[in-house]
């Protein structure tokens, strides 16, 4: 089992990466980081944040019958209108989670 604080830290410095727009070589050499530890953490982060559940969702306005529904997330949003497709919902999920097309 990993350290917590080394999976919080690594989560960080993926986060850093993220926000820099550097390139994973270039961020790896200025912050003194092997590439293949950078793969090896990305990955094994994602996996730990892949793990399904659920969260209670709470309208903060009444909702009428043609209610939509909007996923707004830190740096992206769906918009599902009423009667949208759920296959095309499952498809943009596994895209988002990195699963691909």
């Amino acid at each position: 089992m990993v350290n917590r604080s080394k999976m919080e830290d690594w989560a960080e410095l993926l986060e850093l990466k993220r926000e820099s727009g550097l390139s994973v070589k270039a961020f790896c050499d200025e912050y003194g980081v092997a590439d293949h530890q950078f793969y090896y953490w990305q990955k094994r982060l994602r996996e730990d944040h892949s793990q399904p559940g659920f969260v209670q969702l709470q309208a903060d306005q009444p909702v009428g019958d043609n209610a939509g529904v909007l996923l707004d997330l830190a740096n992206w949003s769906v918009r599902l209108e009423r009667g949208f497709d759920d296959a095309t919902l499952r498809r943009l999920l596994t895209v988002v989670r990195g699963g691909g097309c």
